[in-house]
């Protein structure tokens, strides 16, 4: 009910309790509890989804080193030329490294114990980090690249405009020839960098 009885008292300057009520139980048989439980529950990850992230983990290394190994088969054509091949490998290693984190992240305590858990959290990021890195700087590196060629092209005609203006010349010379041809192959060729050379050369003459 709602009303109090006295059960017990607690004597401070002795240090006795002495209970009124010899039959007293408690509900269960044991006193409640006066702290607080922690008990530890390890959260893993679900088989069939461990499963699954990591086949089509496994899918996507398989497919990068497919496409590996198709520019280096490959790697004498004009276009694949062009595609920076080098920068290439850089993203797809970029991106195995990333596919490799996912399973990493999958193994669990369940699989490996807690106390080497930590040792593939470490790995999970390092991998993650890397990969990244290495994957998004290159595609980076390739717009740069792009923006740099093309910037070099266009102060290239402006430069043998002025030129053509200071000199007088009207009609098409040797030299202009030659360099409307290289600025046709520029978007063909896969030596870019070699077809600028040439235009600078032309240009100083």
């Amino acid at each position: 009910g709602t009303s109090l009885h006295n059960i017990a008292f607690y004597d401070i300057e002795k240090n006795r309790m002495d209970i009124f009520n010899d039959t007293l139980k408690w509900p269960g048989g044991k006193p409640p509890k006066d702290r607080l439980i922690v008990i530890i529950v390890i959260k893993t990850i679900a088989p069939e989804l461990f499963i699954g992230f990591s086949v089509v983990s496994c899918i996507g290394i398989l497919l990068a080193l497919s496409i590996m190994g198709f520019i280096v088969a490959k790697r004498r054509h004009r276009y694949i030329k062009m595609s920076s091949p080098k920068l290439n490998y850089f993203i797809l290693l970029g991106c195995i490294l990333c596919y490799i984190a996912v399973i990493v992240s999958g193994i669990d305590a369940a699989v490996v114990g807690v106390n080497y858990r930590k040792h593939f959290c470490m790995a999970e990021i390092a991998l993650l980090s890397l990969g990244f890195t290495i994957a998004f700087g290159s595609v980076m590196l390739k717009t740069w690249r792009i923006y740099k060629i093309f910037t070099n092209v266009a102060k290239l005609k402006l430069l043998f405009q002025v030129k053509s203006n200071v000199t007088g010349t009207t009609s098409p010379s040797k030299s202009e020839n030659k360099i409307n041809t290289i600025l046709q192959n520029i978007s063909t060729t896969g030596d870019l960098q070699l077809e600028i050379k040439k235009l600078r050369l032309i240009i100083t003459e």
